[in-house]
């Protein structure tokens, strides 16, 4: 188990198996349509600490570090 962060490689597969306590940016991540149990690719990270690029099913969001890391993660073979 890991968080959501600049450290996974750039087209690695993971799945979301739960969250941290923060409460708003869980919430954030929720209304965006990731879930336990959603499957997301890393596409990019964006340069000077920006945002991280995921796919999931046919949306691409940019995810912010506050909001990506509040995200646990299995890395998916």
């Amino acid at each position: 188990m890991t968080v959501l962060n600049r450290s996974l490689p750039i087209g690695s597969r993971v799945q979301v198996i739960g969250f941290s306590n923060e409460n708003l940016y869980r919430e954030r991540i929720h209304e965006m349509g990731i879930r336990v149990g959603t499957e997301l690719k890393i596409m990019a990270h964006m340069p000077f600490g920006g945002p991280i690029l995921v796919k999931f099913q046919t949306t691409f969001l940019a995810l912010r570090q506050l909001e990506a890391a509040c995200a646990q993660v299995k890395i998916l073979p």
